[in-house]
């Protein structure tokens, strides 16, 4: 994967998969269903370079995310879309609140959200979890905010691999585009 270099580009749409490089292509879903082209960046590729993803979860977890958040708004300023899966939806979430212009924000299995104030982001956000993942935000992490929390009934964290709850998860994500009028 090519490193990301400094732009002013402006992306229709940006995805940034979990430590894992999951989903692949193939089972992203909004790749899937987009019909402008995507620009796919690598969890790895914004931090500094580790050898296995446990080194990548801890880098992030010890102050990376700042780092990475920081270099992301600044290589991708301003992007239509922007769906993160797992650590790449938390990522996301901070590069917004460091300045990084979107226009919707979805955040699919994004755990560490749970430490976020959802009154901080003021982007129409969606933001899905699994009912039965230990580490999700609670069901009522974002009630009387404008952030759309959907917890899928039988799901874990990984529902976004996983045949379960994909469906569910691409309807939300196609109802929710739909309602800010971004579904293209």
């Amino acid at each position: 994967m090519e490193r990301p270099e400094a732009s002013t580009m402006n992306w229709n749409e940006i995805i940034i998969g979990d430590i894992h490089y999951a989903p692949a292509p193939g089972q992203c879903l909004r790749q899937l269903t987009a019909t402008q082209p995507v620009r796919r960046v690598d969890i790895r590729d914004l931090l500094i370079p580790s050898k296995c993803e446990e080194g990548i979860h801890q880098a992030l977890v010890d102050g990376g995310y700042g780092f990475a958040a920081s270099r992301l708004a600044q290589t991708y300023p301003q992007v239509a879309i922007g769906t993160g899966y797992s650590a790449g939806g938390t990522l996301l979430w901070k590069a917004v609140r460091l300045g990084m212009q979107v226009e919707a924000l979805i955040c699919i299995g994004s755990t560490r959200l749970r430490y976020e104030d959802p009154k901080n982001i003021q982007v129409p956000t969606l933001v899905v979890t699994g009912e039965h993942d230990p580490f999700a935000p609670s069901k009522d992490w974002a009630t009387g905010t404008a952030v759309r929390h959907i917890v899928l009934r039988g799901c874990d964290h990984g529902f976004y691999i996983a045949d379960k709850g994909r469906s569910a998860a691409r309807f939300h994500i196609q109802e929710f585009l739909q309602s800010i009028g971004r579904l293209n």
